[in-house]
Formats: C-alpha cells, structure tokens, sequence
C-alpha cells in the first residue's frame, strides 16, 4: 500500500506490483489529471472499462479511506496546486518604517528559504547533478513566462562549466532548434506555479523518445511529473500575488555551484576563456 499522506503521484510512485487491472486505473489516474479530481466513481469506472468497486479498491491500496476521501483530497490537491496570482492579494506590511515592503518580502524569502531547507531532497539533487555532469551529452532547457528567463540565467553561467546547453525559444522556433535532437540528450524543464502546455509538450516528448527528462517545480501535483524521470521541488511563499522564485534561484545556482570542475586550475580556465572573449569583444568598461 502506498504512503498514506502525500500528493497523488507521490502515492502512485510508491506503489509496487499492480495487476493489471491496476495498471489501468493507475495510467488513467496519471493521463485525467486534474480533470479527475471532478469525477465520479461511475465517470471513472466507465472511463476504464473496470468495475466500481475495482476502482475503489485501488484507491484504498493508494492510502485513501474511502472513494469520497479520495475525491476529497484530490479537490483540495487541486486547489492548492492550480492557483493563480488572481486568487492572491498583496498584503501590506504591518510596519510603515521605511522600506517596510522590501522588508516584509526579505523576511517572507527567509520563511520560503527555511521551508525550503527542510524540505530539501538531496539525494535528488546529487542525481540531477551527476546527470549533468556529462558533458557529452547535450543539455536542452524549457519554461515559460518567468522561468524562461530563469533559465536564460541559468544557462549563461553553466556554460563557464560545460558545453551543448541550449534554452528552447519561443514554439514557433522551438522545431528549428530540436530538428536534430540528438538521442542521449537531456531535458530541464522548469514549471513554476502555472502548468505551460508547451513545456508539457517538449516534457512528452523527450519521454516518448526515452531521452532523460528533469523537472524543476514548486507544484508537487503537476501533470509534468508523469514525463519526467527526476523532479526537484522547491518552496514558494506568497505573501504577494506572485510567489517569490527565491528558492528556484538559489537551485539553480547550487546546480551551477555543483558542475564546477573539481580541480581549481580547469575551473579558473574556463572562466578566464569566458573572460577572454568578453573583452575580445569590448563587452565590458575595465579599468
């Protein structure tokens, strides 16, 4: 029986042999996400072609009490996971000493960092890294609205470490740069608080091709973890109407941090190549 607490794919990971009526009823789970959170057990059952009381039993072995308990905690799954800045206000700070909003938010990045802290999984971590570390494989990156320019940050500052890493741009030139995808290619894509059908779709299909696919997200209920092989999630306060992406900054240059060269001398190189060429360039005013 899988965990009794914990998101939906969290329970259906955890679970071990399933015959195959289960099976079914697990894919379904996983593909009606998070339509299936306003579905019936009739509505299911009929879905799957299995009986009522099938689909009941499965959703007992998940670690639900009961169908209806199930429901319950799908919708509030949902809720929590699928909200939007429109849903949140900005509160204003207690404090009206000057700077009291840059203050309120420092603090509310500390809350988010600690939370973060004690949440971390490093053994995912030291996964994702070790993944990376193989530059002979060529790493693509893929998010939308604010995580792409996360991303675009992310990628100038590993490409002091390793070659081949290419940020997706918008999907009218995406085509142009997967053309020749090559097979032991490495997918990271971010999804930060709304779920971007187009990530969802470069997510499929890196999964499709058997390629390794890594998710960074402050949703724990995303219907992208189905298509990814490693997730990292981070902590996400929201005491604005947008939540701070403090912690998906500080993974991302912890990831940088981790796939610096382990000898000093290999490492100062490449930096002062990448130094080099800024001032071919004429890039920056130096004394």
């Amino acid at each position: 029986m899988a965990e009794e607490s914990g998101d939906l794919y969290g329970r259906l990971a955890a679970l071990q042999e399933l015959t195959p009526t289960e099976s079914v009823i697990a894919q379904y789970f996983e593909d009606d996400f998070p339509h299936l959170a306003l579905e019936n057990l009739d509505e299911i059952s009929a879905a799957t072609d299995v009986s009522t009381a099938s689909v009941t039993r499965f959703v007992r072995k998940l670690g639900y009490a009961s169908f209806r308990d199930f429901s319950r905690c799908l919708r509030e799954e949902v809720a929590a996971n699928f909200d939007l800045p429109s849903d949140r206000a900005t509160r204003s700070p207690e404090s009206d000493a000057p700077g009291a909003m840059w203050r309120s938010k420092m603090e509310a990045a500390r809350r988010s960092i600690d939370v973060g802290l004690g949440a971390l999984d490093g053994e995912a971590f030291d996964r994702v890294v070790e993944v990376l570390k193989d530059d002979s494989r060529p790493v693509y990156l893929v998010a939308a609205a604010t995580g792409h320019t996360l991303l675009d940050y992310f990628s100038l500052l590993v490409r002091y470490y390793r070659p081949h890493v290419i940020l997706l741009e918008s999907t009218d030139r995406m085509a142009h740069q997967l053309i020749d995808l090559p097979s032991n290619a490495i997918l990271l894509a971010s999804v930060f608080d709304r779920h971007s059908r187009m990530v969802e779709s470069v997510l499929r299909m890196f999964h499709e091709r058997d390629m390794t696919t890594i998710l960074l997200t402050n949703r724990s209920s995303t219907p992208m973890r189905r298509y990814a092989e490693h997730v990292l999630l981070v902590a996400s306060e929201s005491s604005t109407a947008f939540r701070s992406r403090v912690c998906c900054l500080i993974l991302l240059e912890s990831l940088v941090a981790a796939l610096a060269p382990s000898d000093p001398d290999v490492e100062r190189g490449r930096v002062r190549a990448m130094q080099g060429l800024f001032d071919d360039l004429g890039v920056f005013i130096t004394p």
